[in-house]
């Protein structure tokens, strides 16, 4: 999950322009989506 973070952080690194803002896009995308289901897992496994 954490390379996958950074790897999608750093593509504007190898890709100027809209590539650039397409990966931020998508690397606050994947973070919120990751911390959702971190979340529901942690409620999940404190139900038990």
């Amino acid at each position: 999950m954490h390379g996958a973070f950074n790897f999608l952080a750093s593509v504007n690194l190898l890709y100027r322009g809209r590539m650039s803002l397409l990966a931020l896009v998508m690397a606050i995308t994947f973070a919120l989506l990751s911390i959702r289901f971190v979340r529901k897992k942690i409620i999940e496994l404190d139900r038990r």
